[in-house]
């Protein structure tokens, strides 16, 4: 055991001098090299807290904005992969020993191992077809093993009450302070900020409701009102469509209680009107009213179209390889033939996107994970279960519900945060489970 934990402490300080030697020649403020040193490092705690690896990752892959050469830099090397490949080393050798780290059940498993194999073989065909072809890097085919490994993770460890709420404090927090890190200008109209807010909004309302003592309640309010400060500010449809999406799953859970929701329904959209900004509400009327002049009129009516389009080209694309699409990643480097003038543009509709990737069956691998999860969480939101697993459940079950509505207008198919929730969703009907055996 003690040259077993000497190899892993070599390999953390390994990927840490990596991290460093790979900075060396970009331009990367020295503040995110010492942010991913320390961070790397910080795996020497997996040994001890696995779940300490499912931090790392989130802050390591949705500490910086989407667009920035810092995040390029670490799909460029590859580092993301690294990472994974550590932590699950650190917890198989060494996890085992952890209550927390029992045999897991449930179908759930075999999904998403069969989607994970299905993209492999999607992948593999392409190559053997000869075609040649550079996928995106932030839509590269090695995402699915950070699913695959992040997943695992997630549905061993996030079931103790005590490691949900840090873990939910971890990832609202990385998100909230990259959120600021970006400010109001750099915030606007940024997508994918907006729509991770959505998504962990009910994580924050869950880390609220299970924590104990009130200035970490106060804590989680605070991150709550940053995740709802970024969505405003970004003034992303899709995000406001997962947002609504989220409360109707928030109050279907809470239906029994509703003498307090008629009260607090009024209340709820009066908040709504007075702090949702008119420039937000304006995106919305540029799609039906067509002599709308204000400031992205012009914008939220082409992008409308422009997604047709794309759609469009998707599903013929699913038309012409319905049983292993166009390969992984490959959508905005075959986009162009099937609508001209529409290079390198992602599909905007995640079914859509890994029908044309993958193929119907990889869809259907697709769907059956996250409806699965979303039945799983739902197995532990049962009102007849005690306040924990059934937050846990509500909250991890509302996300994933609103990840699904805005990938109806986004790329967000290799989202590795969504199989993270998947996978909690798993941890969490375990528990369920195990409470009734």
């Amino acid at each position: 055991m003690p040259l077993l934990r000497g190899a892993y402490a070599l390999a953390v300080l390994a990927l840490a001098g990596w991290i460093i030697a790979s900075t060396s020649q970009r331009e990367i403020p020295p503040v995110w090299v010492a942010v991913w040193a320390a961070a790397a490092l910080g795996l020497l705690l997996v040994p001890k807290f696995p779940e300490f690896a499912l931090s790392v990752y989130v802050l390591m892959a949705y500490g910086v904005p989407y667009s920035s050469d810092e995040l390029s830099l670490l799909v460029d090397v590859y580092f993301l992969n690294a990472m994974c490949s550590v932590a699950l080393a650190g917890w198989y050798a060494f996890g085992r020993r952890l209550p927390s780290a029992a045999g897991y059940k449930g179908w759930v498993n075999g999904l998403v191992v069969a989607f994970g194999l299905w993209v492999l073989i999607t992948y593999a065909i392409t190559l053997i077809e000869g075609t040649h072809w550079t996928p995106s890097p932030k839509h590269h085919p090695t995402k699915y093993f950070q699913v695959l490994v992040v997943f695992l993770l997630a549905s061993q460890l996030l079931v103790d009450r005590g490691k949900a709420a840090i873990f939910a404090g971890a990832v609202c927090m990385t998100l909230v302070l990259r959120a600021l890190l970006q400010g109001d200008s750099s915030l606007y109209l940024d997508s994918y900020t907006s729509q991770l807010s959505v998504i962990l909004f009910p994580i924050g309302i869950l880390g609220f409701l299970i924590a104990r003592k009130s200035m970490i309640k106060f804590f989680f309010g605070i991150l709550l009102l940053g995740l709802a400060w970024a969505t405003l500010v970004a003034q992303n449809r899709a995000a406001l469509i997962g947002a609504v999406a989220i409360a109707v799953t928030l109050v279907w859970h809470w239906r029994s209680k509703w003498r307090l929701l008629v009260l607090a329904l009024p209340i709820a959209v009066f908040v709504a009107a007075v702090t949702l900004p008119t420039a937000y509400s304006n995106r919305f009327r540029a799609i039906w009213d067509p002599t709308a002049i204000h400031q992205t009129a012009n914008l939220d009516r082409s992008t409308v179209w422009e997604r047709i389009q794309l759609w469009n080209a998707g599903l013929q694309m699913v038309k012409d390889n319905p049983w292993f699409g166009v390969g992984p990643g490959n959508y905005p480097l075959v986009v162009g033939a099937y609508a001209p003038g529409k290079e390198t543009l992602q599909a905007h509709n995640n079914f859509i996107g890994i029908a044309a990737e993958t193929g119907l069956p990889g869809l259907a691998l697709y769907l059956a994970v996250f409806i699965s999860a979303i039945f799983n969480a739902g197995a532990a939101a049962k009102p007849d279960n005690q306040s924990w697993p059934r937050f846990g459940g509500i909250g991890v079950q509302a996300s994933l519900v609103g990840y699904l509505a805005i990938g109806l207008f986004s790329t967000r198919h290799d989202l590795v945060l969504a199989y993270l929730l998947a996978g909690w969703a798993v941890a969490l009907a375990r528990q369920q489970t195990d409470e009734k055996s």
